[in-house]
């Protein structure tokens, strides 16, 4: 009797896989991935991908490394290198904000012309990175509307608290 109830569930497991017939089902276990398909009888036919796997790996490595041969763990353990376009970017940054505290508090007349002419030179330069990299879209941040605002209203209304 067990071996008929035995028989009759596996029949029911049968006509349930049987609805999944032609899927195919993706796992991934231990660094692999195998691939499961159910054919019309209700087998489960299983492979192991190799070259998927490889695929997979190499395109992970290129996102995080840069190069698709390079391991991951080999990249973690390298010293970072700093790039003299950082420095000088660092560098600038600190000295605008030297430059700028000083306009701001020893000599305000000159703060605005100054504000002008740094935000055009860094918003100019960035247009042309990103029109070189066609993502001009980028420039529609709220940041650039920010800084658009403050220069017409020192420009054009100085003097409103209701635009500040």
């Amino acid at each position: 009797m067990s071996a008929m109830n035995r028989q009759s569930s596996w029949e029911a497991k049968k006509d349930n896989l049987r609805k999944f017939s032609g899927q195919v089902l993706h796992v991934v276990k231990d660094n692999e991935i195998f691939r499961y398909r159910v054919d019309d009888s209700g087998r489960i036919l299983h492979e192991q991908l190799e070259k998927a796997r490889g695929v997979a790996q190499r395109s992970w490595r290129k996102v995080v490394t840069g190069d698709p041969e390079k391991k991951v763990r080999d990249y973690m353990t390298e010293v970072p290198q700093v790039k003299l376009i950082d420095k000088l970017s660092f560098t600038f940054g600190v000295a605008s904000m030297i430059i700028i505290e000083f306009l701001a508090l020893r000599h305000p007349t000159y703060f605005t012309p100054f504000y002008y002419f740094l935000m055009s030179c860094l918003v100019g330069n960035r247009y042309f990175q990103y029109r070189e990299e066609n993502s001009e879209f980028f420039m529609l941040d709220f940041c650039y509307f920010m800084n658009l605002s403050v220069i017409v209203q020192t420009a054009f209304f100085p003097n409103s608290l209701m635009w500040f």
